[in-house]
């Protein structure tokens, strides 16, 4: 059994896969396996991911007919031995050594469930790659919910899968948020390890760090879903009202990008489903949207 494992779904970015592979054949770090998962691209994916396999024993592939990210992640975890799981976006990068150095901390805390490293996110045009920031992010039902989840940056025992399952195949790019979510409500010990371990690319071509605005409208329904979930199932108080606020943020942040974008139907869409989380939604969102307009026209005294 290998002692990590890293799980790569990929689709249709074969140029930028071959960086990704890269990045963990130069780990100083060997007892590892690389599973990378073909989430039915229609490019050079196949042939380049079997070249690789051939020749390096550690390299598995998985080939699935159409795209379903949270799919083809869980199909890597199903597959995958390691003691330790990594999931490696095919557009990322981790830096040499970061793979050492995360299985050192697991080896030396027997008790620690999830290690969280460093990110540093890098803005990728052409063939230039400008830093734009590093971030040590936290895990709590708060920081997943309320700050970027940096999903990637999290490296978990398999233990946690044993505990909580695998993904929302229903959620697309949310499953991973709502995974975590699900990992950090049974009170892990975490590990903060104060290294970047993981390079994230932003590009015009990524699913969630590109550079439109509106991109966000594909994903907000999904946080509707998953805070509506949980104002179901958790009973805690203090939770309850840190998802409440949570869903009244993303029905806000859609009905905003929906009337912006024109999307009249979708921006009612977040006030019904936000008023059903929270039936005092709606007078928030049209009292917000009020300020910000009297606001931007110098109204507000």
């Amino acid at each position: 059994m290998a002692f990590f494992s890293v799980i790569t779904p990929t689709f249709n970015r074969a140029p930028m896969l071959k960086d990704a592979i890269e990045s963990v054949l130069i780990q100083d770090f060997k007892e590892l396996e690389h599973i990378i998962i073909d989430n039915g691209s229609t490019d050079e994916t196949s042939r380049i991911v079997e070249d690789y396999a051939r020749e390096f024993p550690n390299i598995h592939f998985i080939s699935l007919p159409k795209p379903n990210l949270p799919r083809a992640i869980n199909e890597g975890l199903i597959k995958s031995r390691g003691r330790v799981i990594g999931i490696l976006c095919d557009d990322d990068l981790y830096p040499q050594g970061a793979l050492q150095a995360i299985a050192q901390v697991f080896h030396d805390n027997k008790e620690v469930d999830i290690v969280s490293t460093g990110i540093q996110i890098v803005r990728n045009i052409g063939n230039q790659f400008i830093v734009e920031k590093e971030a040590y992010p936290k895990f709590s039902v708060h920081d997943l919910l309320f700050h970027t989840p940096y999903e990637s940056a999290r490296f978990l025992r398999r233990s946690l899968i044993y505990k909580v399952g695998l993904l929302n195949e229903d959620l697309g790019v949310s499953s991973q948020r709502e995974w975590l979510l699900r990992i950090a409500l049974t009170d892990p010990k975490i590990f903060y390890l104060n290294r970047v371990c993981y390079i994230l690319r932003r590009h015009s071509h990524s699913l969630t760090w590109n550079f439109d605005p509106y991109s966000k409208l594909k994903w907000l329904p999904n946080h509707i879903r998953i805070a509506r979930h949980y104002l179901k199932v958790v009973n805690d108080v203090k939770l309850r009202q840190i998802f409440k606020q949570w869903s009244n943020r993303q029905s806000y942040a859609g009905f905003r990008l929906s009337l912006k974008r024109g999307m009249l139907k979708k921006s009612l869409w977040f006030i019904i489903h936000g008023h059903i989380n929270d039936p005092a939604m709606t007078s928030k969102i049209l009292c917000q949207a009020i300020k910000r307009r009297t606001k931007r026209h110098g109204y507000a005294h």
